[in-house]
């Protein structure tokens, strides 16, 4: 009837009479299964129509099918099983089709096929559903501008060509058995599988992607992988590929069970994990990766060619089935006394040594000669508790003592390491229960991963000044370690570098390290302050976490701090601590986070030196500190109230007219003029307080509107938006550097002694930045340009500072064109509003 505008759910369910129907103007919406299990062999539908549901039209007997113009949305399974469909028009104004909408049902006892042999996409149309347009039997297909996602066209053997355009970012053509070639545009960023595309030869998957699955794609000769790639899936059955390349940064490569005509595999450093090359009885020669730990089940059954295998001295578990059916002459390459040398020896294979040229001194230290003509130590195979590392081994100078070299030495009590070592290898001395004394040399410049990682009975180490590096979980589990003094020149702790050094009590990180990595000290649970020396620029999350995991956690960190250096702070506390009281100075990026994340916070003062360890005094120009000059003595002291020193009487702190006296402890005077960000003034007595006139006080104005200020803010530039001198504010206009994985906004910028606030961030501020991974925006943030993070394809986290931001911004930002993996965190007083912007702006990831 006139009037109708919606047709209920299950409306006309199952009406076997029912042959046709025609739909009358103003209908706008069909609902879930309205016309499930009819008979309609003609539906005629008018303008004005919306969307049609769920299995609406689930079982009919059509053929032919137009649908209106304005419709926007059609539901999952909406013409599920209609097996004499041959033909779907679709009109402009369509947006989504649903998982499984056109499809027939394919599997089980019962396969059918679908008869639709004709369709025309409009533009516009953005989402195609999963399995859409499955077992269809189009030959060509053609989409429009505007398509983001298309993963329904899976099972159909028919289809030859493919044309998708710019601008889509997920595609699936698996079991598409005839699709000879497609050109996959650059802005791809997901590739759900191609297995089984059988008449595939080549491909180029562009770079963003990150998984792959081309198992069963029987003719495919060869592939073009990007470095974006991390993680490989099956190429079982792909019998015509020759050779392939795998780029650095795969961490897991699938099977190539069959791939018949495989001669050879380059795999990198980076995996960490293989499985199947089975009845691969072309490919000749194989090197193993050193992350890889085991080789499993049939890993190479029945690879008849394979002459050589080079396996590292990591691994650490072979199956007896691995090597099933391949030639008794295998030669495989390691290490001496390794795993892998002693299997293939009882196995009845050759073994021959890697390297340049191996020995064993006197001392029984197994080594290698490397290119540079000096010594590497590969291995301890001697018994004495007290060792020391040579300067020399026949002539040569030692250099380097490798990964695992005396890993497990369960009797090593003390180890000596003489000048000329510059570096310690991975897990080099890990697991040494009884190692309590170490005594590195000067000219050691790195510690890598797990170096001496668990050494429990390790009590204390003195690092040389020229150290640069300490690797990832390098110390970690060392429980008796009570004291660790970094050099200055020290450039990077690494992730879990200290972790659970249950003894530790303090720490300080010197200015040269950038970086304070994610979980640096995690579960170090005696730690009770840490100071952090200017220069480090950030904090990253659960640094100085405490009691993770614990039942009923004693938290003792309590007070830490921290640097106007410091722009970007990760949650370093874990969510157990919140009574750590952070030191900084009142304009500082920490005082601001530590404000808007609930914890306490107190004012450092201008003749404060960071390097002081909360709760030590430091005699400074040789008289004693004034009572209160160090906020570590006394952190329940509040910024901002007046304080006894030495008997005289309290002074505030503040502006004296336009001067700001600064006296510090030996008397003298810091003169500071408006537009120069300055600590809070510490209280001093008022006769040591000399006038400065206010004749020398100097007003600077802020840079015109439109100045560019180039590395106003780390790797960026910024662009002057405001030069009113009470308050002047920047947009940030670009990143600089297009390599860094993590991008902070500040909340301010300081040039020229003039502190600008950053309010803004322009159009495609980020755009390019393929390698970032965090970006964070600061508090003072109100609004963000279009597609401010455009081809961000690595990004993972933003974290978002502002309370500010104006209602449009998510949109305008054009959130919802990033991976659903992304995660935005908001600031806890605006989260609920945010999340509902976020979802109106179409963001697909975690709110959190």
């Amino acid at each position: 009837p006139e009037g109708l505008t919606t047709i209920g759910n299950s409306a006309f369910y199952s009406c076997g009479g029912l042959k046709s129907i025609e739909f009358p103007e103003g209908l706008v919406t069909i609902g879930d299964n309205a016309f499930e299990n009819n008979n309609l062999t003609d539906i005629s539908f008018s303008k004005g129509l919306k969307t049609i549901g769920n299995y609406a039209f689930d079982d009919s007997d059509i053929e032919n099918l137009k649908l209106p113009e304005g419709l926007t949305s059609i539901g999952n399974y909406a013409f599920y099983n209609c097996t004499n469909l041959k033909c779907v028009e679709f009109q402009e104004g369509l947006i989504s089709i649903g998982d499984y909408a056109f499809s027939v049902y394919h599997g089980g006892y019962v396969n059918r096929y679908s008869s639709l042999e004709s369709i025309t996409f409009p533009k516009g149309l953005k989402t195609i559903g999963y399995y859409a347009f499955g077992t269809c039997r189009v030959k060509n297909v053609k989409f429009q501008e505007g398509l983001e996602s298309v993963n329904g066209f899976s099972d159909c053997a028919e289809l030859e060509t493919v044309v998708l355009p710019d601008g889509v970012t997920s595609i699936n053509f698996s079991g598409c058995s005839s699709l000879t070639s497609i050109n996959i545009p650059d802005s791809v960023t997901s590739i759900g599988s191609f297995s089984g595309c059988s008449s595939l030869t080549s491909i180029h998957i562009p770079d963003g992607v990150t998984s792959i699955n081309f198992s069963g794609c029987s003719s495919l000769t060869s592939i073009d992988i990007p470095d974006s790639v991390t993680n490989i899936g099956s190429f079982s059955g792909c019998s015509s590929l020759t050779s392939i390349n795998i780029p650095d940064g795969v961490k897991r490569i699938g099977s190539f069970y069959g791939c018949s005509s495989l001669t050879s595999i380059n795999i990198p450093d980076s995996v960490t994990e293989i499985e199947s090359f089975s009845d691969c009885n072309q490919l000749t020669t194989v090197v193993i990766p050193n992350k890889v730990d085991k080789i499993g089940s049939y890993t190479f059954k029945n690879c008849s060619s394979l002459t050589d295998i080079t396996i590292p001295k990591n691994v650490s578990s072979i199956d007896s089935s691995a090597f099933v059916g391949c030639s008794n002459t295998l030669v495989v390459r390691t290490t001496p006394n390794s795993f892998a040398a002693k299997w293939a020896k009882d196995a009845g294979y050759s073994v021959e040594y890697i390297g340049m040229e191996y020995g064993e001194d006197d001392n029984k230290y197994q080594y290698r000669v490397m290119a540079d003509n000096t010594i590497e130590i590969l291995e301890y195979v001697g018994t004495s508790t007290e060792i020391v590392i040579p300067k020399e081994i026949d002539g040569k100078l030692v250099t380097s003592i490798g990964d695992c070299a005396f890993k497990d030495c369960s009797e090593l009590v003390g180890v000596e390491i003489q000048e000329g070592v510059t570096n310690i290898g991975d897990k080099a001395f890990r697991g040494c229960k009884k190692l309590s004394s170490v005594k590195l040399p000067n000219s050691l410049l790195s510690i890598k991963d797990g170096a001496f990682g668990d050494c429990v009975g390790l009590l204390n180490i003195s690092f040389p000044d020229g150290l640069q590096s300490i690797g990832n979980s390098a110390f970690s589990g060392c429980v008796g370690l009570t004291n660790v003094s970094f050099p200055n020149g020290l450039q990077s702790i690494g992730v879990s570098a200290f972790a659970s050094c249950d003894s530790l009590t303090s720490v300080v990180i010197p200015s040269t390290v950038e970086t304070i990595n994610e979980e640096t000290f995690n579960n170090c649970d005696n730690l009770e302050s840490v100071v952090i020396e200017e220069g480090v620029k950030s904090i990253q999350r659960y640094a100085f976490a405490q009691g993770i995991g614990m039942y009923m956690p004693n938290i003792k960190l309590n007070k830490i701090v921290i640097p106007d250096s410091v722009n970007m702070i990760d949650d370093p506390f874990g969510y157990l601590n919140s009574d750590v009281v952070i030191y900084a100075n009142p304009d500082s990026y920490a005082a601001q986070w530590a404000k808007e994340n609930g914890f306490e916070f107190s004012s450092l003062k201008k003749d404060d030196d960071p390097s002081d360890k909360p709760g030590e005094d430091k005699p400074s120009g040789g008289e004693d500190k004034p009572s209160g000059g160090d906020p570590s003595e006394n952190p329940s002291d509040k910024p901002g109230e007046d304080k006894p020193s030495g008997g005289d009487q309290n002074q505030p702190s503040g502006d004296n007219g336009n001067q700001n006296n600064n006296t510090g402890n030996n008397g003298t005077t810091d003169t500071t003029t408006p537009g120069t960000t300055t600590p809070a003034t510490p209280t001093t007595p008022a006769a040591t307080q000399p006038t400065v006139p206010a004749a020398t006080v100097e007003v600077k104005k802020p840079a015109a509107v439109g100045t560019i200020l180039e590395g106003a803010a780390t790797g960026a530039n910024v662009t002057v938006t405001s030069d009113q001198i009470e308050n002047p504010t920047v947009e940030y206009t670009v990143v600089t550097n297009k390599k860094a994985k993590a991008v902070a906004i500040p909340d301010s910028v300081t040039v020229d002694g003039i502190t600008y606030k950053v309010t803004s961030v322009s159009a495609k501020a980020f755009a390019g930045c393929k390698k970032v991974t965090k970006i964070t925006i600061g508090a003072n943030v109100t609004t963000i340009g279009k597609n401010a993070f455009k081809n961000c394809k690595g990004l993972k986290t933003i974290t978002i500072k502002s309370t500010t931001l104006a209602k449009n911004a998510f949109t305008k930002a054009g959130v919802k064109k990033l991976s659903k993996k992304v995660m935005i965190k908001v600031p806890k007083s605006c989260k609920k509003d945010y999340k509902k912007q976020l979802k109106k702006a179409g963001f697909k990831g975690k709110v959190k």
